[in-house]
């Protein structure tokens, strides 16, 4: 199974595996550990998929009764989530109970707090530091309200029976307000949706890992943002960028459909539009270094679908609530 198999895979496990374990679900605990498994083998995923599967599978082991919980691999468990900084002090912070329950050495658990006083500071230096919410990157909220967690984390503290807790304290999804965002690379049409902050850490991640990418971002409002090496990173062309987006996920199989998705209109001129918006798009990635002709911009796949016939590679992340609203 190829790397973006699994990336898709792994999202959709851990997707349902924790609003299942959010609302008292059985067999979430096995599809978050399997989410967990493929993360890992053959070979770790980029970030943040390995943390953040650590993460969930973390709590879904410490909602067991309190003898029966492996507090050793909790512990163990929360330490690899909090390598990846996205996920603040909370993993450090839970890990604490764990390794209180476990009968860990009071030095063990004095460290592990400063750990997480210093994971704490280094969240709120961040967020005033970044007062804009917009692909600001920020450290992610919880999938539950502060209160909620600072109950649970009594409960696990003290080896309660925390099973009445399941199904309250939940914010509307494990999403932050802006809503789900896709991450896309032109190798792969798998769609792995993310909270913002973690959309945009991969988003970072893979722009490191391929330098040389022209990438794009359509935030959940204001101007698209591109960034083409060598040629900076003009804003504007929502309607290219939507087109882009479309071409990328292969998701029309008409040029009818393909401009009622990209204009939000059905009539006549928007067949106009779209063959101006290719236009354009097709300059703008030109411009990027990309060889394209203008039968690659309008190609077909083996499935009849529309998409954008290059090698090169494309890195982009929007807001998927912005791209499946008619513009």
């Amino acid at each position: 199974m190829d790397p973006w198999s699994r990336r898709a895979q792994v999202s959709a496990l851990l997707r349902s595996g924790t609003q299942g374990k959010l609302a008292g679900a059985s067999g979430a605990q096995e599809r978050l550990q399997r989410a967990y498994a493929l993360a890992r083998e053959p070979t770790p995923l980029h970030a943040p998929w390995p943390a953040l599967t650590a993460y969930r599978l973390a709590h879904a082991l410490m909602a067991q009764p309190s003898v029966d919980a492996p507090y050793p691999r909790i512990a163990a468990l929360f330490e690899q989530a909090s390598a990846f900084g996205h996920l603040g002090p909370w993993p450090h912070i839970f890990r604490l109970a764990a390794l209180h329950r476990g009968g860990a050495a009071q030095h063990d658990q004095e460290t592990g707090f400063q750990a997480a006083f210093a994971a704490y500071q280094s969240w709120m230096t961040r967020a005033q530091r970044n007062p804009d919410p917009d692909l600001s990157g920020l450290p992610v909220a919880t999938a539950r309200t502060d209160l909620f967690n600072l109950l649970d984390l009594a409960g696990c503290f003290v080896g309660a029976d925390r099973s009445a807790l399941r199904g309250h304290g939940l914010r509307t999804d494990f999403v932050d307000t802006d809503g789900p965002f896709m991450v896309l690379v032109s190798a792969t049409t798998s769609v792995a949706p993310l909270a913002r902050s973690l959309a945009e850490a991969e988003f970072g991640v893979l722009r490191q890992a391929s330098p040389e990418a022209l990438a794009f971002a359509l935030p959940a409002s204001g101007p698209p943002q591109w960034s083409i090496p060598g040629g900076g990173a003009p804003n504007s062309g929502d309607g290219e960028m939507r087109l882009l987006l479309s071409l990328l996920l292969r998701d029309t199989r008409s040029v009818e459909a393909q401009a009622a998705r990209v204009t939000g209109r059905s009539d006549r001129s928007a067949l106009t539009t779209l063959r101006q918006l290719r236009k354009r798009l097709r300059e703008r990635l030109v411009s990027g270094g990309l060889t394209l002709s203008p039968e690659n911009m309008n190609a077909r796949d083996g499935d009849g679908r529309l998409y954008l016939a290059s090698d090169a590679v494309l890195v982009g992340m929007a807001s998927e609530r912005r791209y499946r609203t008619p513009p």
